[in-house]
């Protein structure tokens, strides 16, 4: 019961997505209006749309290296002071004019507007240049391409082509759930859906990176679905596509779409399973140090054994969770904060050792004594941590931030504090519980901090205000000193 009342203070607390323009949105929107200009078949415009996200996202993950790349080798370095937004505006810039040439002026228009953030500076120059050589690798890869389009997901066009003709079987409706988030109609283009997959992503206040993860996999899904299907000779290739996406939407962002009508035959069930099954193997987490986690369980085992009570260790423990979480959205730049000014853009640095050292830093100061074992544990962390993800400036920008953010305890009031658990109960358990579970759902380190903070704050709420349990039993007698 005490958990669930925590989970549910929890989402009143801390921090809301941070509001900023959006590269990845922008360009999806020209690449979709070229994409429904052209006169070219459906297939090949599908493709078009799919080449324009894999750039973008390729881009941006050769930047951030967050996920594991496919078409791009990740970067060996880190690519400290990159524009992101001109970066990937020249990407998806490149592609958009070597599929539709003779829209150039328009593109070239859109591409000037969205490097005007630093105009003529070298970061500019280097960053288009970085864009520019990602976008020209995806129309090379996509070159060969003839009457018969390479799959992007599938081994081969004719990998689940079955062996014998299908029955010639229309779409069933589909039975009424009341528990979606949106829907796509079979009867549309697939181009069409686009707008409704854009503001599923939109809704759920995602980074670009992954806003334009989701776009690649989603078209690189419907490409290969629609045009599998057609190769079969299925006769409603968007239900196929449509089924595929879907697949990807829950899986990703727990969305429920709701199918216009349903596929009936078992082969264009398996067929969109499978694509959709290719997508999510494709751009998964690059492993990663998960200091947040291991940070977690640092700060448990040492408020554990100082002995404190239980509102002093809740008070701690939300100090260290809160100055990991800021110090890490301080250079991603991804949540409105409460106690530091974001900078406007994300800064090229490790949030594996930026975490940790915002740690290290708190836990320095609410325990002196321990600082030894504390230095050789960051240490430790730091061991693991790639040479080449700029670290030792990281380190220096964790302690900062971290002295910089102080928690102050929180007044409650009697109804709150009688949420606490039996007489005597700690709430270190629940931190550990709680890191086991963010570890477990493979949150990217932000995330994962958010979630530790907000969990922190919610049980320190809970506990503040109210006597210790301890205590109280000795001033009415019933227990011993």
């Amino acid at each position: 019961m005490r958990l669930a009342k925590v989970v549910l203070l929890a989402g009143t607390l801390l921090v809301h997505p941070l509001s900023r323009a959006d590269v990845v949105a922008d360009w999806n929107k020209i690449a979709l209006d070229a994409a429904v200009q052209s006169s070219q078949p459906l297939e090949y415009r599908l493709r078009a749309m799919a080449m324009v996200h894999v750039a973008m996202f390729e881009t941006l993950n050769f930047i951030e290296g967050r996920y594991d790349p496919h078409f791009i080798v990740k970067s060996p370095e880190a690519r400290d002071g990159m524009s992101i937004e001109a970066a990937v505006a020249a990407a998806a810039y490149h592609v958009l004019v070597d599929l539709y040439p003779y829209q150039r002026p328009a593109f070239a228009a859109t591409l000037k507007n969205s490097v005007h953030t630093f105009p003529g500076s070298q970061v500019t120059a280097n960053s288009v240049a970085t864009g520019t050589s990602i976008g020209a690798v995806i129309c090379t890869t996509r070159a060969s391409d003839g009457p018969g389009l390479e799959p992007w997901l599938l081994k081969s066009a004719n990998q689940l082509r079955p062996k014998v003709p299908l029955a010639p079987q229309g779409p069933a409706p589909a039975p009424y759930d009341d528990h979606v988030n949106a829907s796509i109609h079979f009867d549309t283009s697939p181009l069409s859906w686009n707008s409704t997959i854009a503001e599923l992503t939109a809704s759920r206040g995602l980074s670009q990176i992954e806003s334009a993860r989701i776009h690649a996999l989603v078209s690189m899904a419907i490409a290969d679905a629609y045009t599998a299907a057609q190769g079969a000779e299925y006769p409603c290739a968007a239900c196929v596509a449509a089924t595929a996406v879907a697949i990807i939407l829950e899986s990703e962002l727990g969305a429920r779409l709701a199918l216009a009508s349903a596929l009936s035959g078992k082969a264009g069930q398996d067929m969109a399973r499978e694509i959709g099954q290719q997508a999510l193997r494709r751009y998964r987490i690059a492993p990663q140090a998960d200091t947040v986690h291991e940070w977690s369980l640092i700060a448990t085992r040492i408020v554990t054994e100082s002995g404190q009570g239980p509102a002093q260790a809740a008070r701690a423990m939300t100090m260290v969770h809160v100055a990991m979480f800021e110090a890490l959205n301080f250079i991603e730049a991804r949540y409105v904060s409460q106690r530091l000014v974001v900078p406007p853009q994300p800064l090229r640095m490790s949030g594996a050792a930026v975490a940790a050292a915002a740690a290290h830093q708190t836990l320095v100061k609410l325990y002196p004594g321990e600082k030894l074992l504390l230095d050789d544990l960051l240490r430790a962390t730091l061991a693991k941590i790639p040479q080449n993800h700029n670290k030792e400036s990281a380190v220096i920008q964790g302690r900062y931030l971290a002295v910089n953010v102080y928690v102050q305890p929180v007044a409650m009031t009697p109804e709150r504090g009688a949420m606490r658990a039996v007489a005597g109960e700690s709430p270190l358990a629940l931190y550990a519980a709680v890191s086991e579970l963010a570890a477990a759902r493979g949150l990217d380190l932000l995330e994962s901090a958010r979630l530790h903070a907000l969990i922190s704050e919610a049980i320190s709420r809970t506990y503040a205000g109210a006597p210790d349990p301890q205590l109280a039993l000795q001033e009415a007698g019933y227990a011993p000193p």
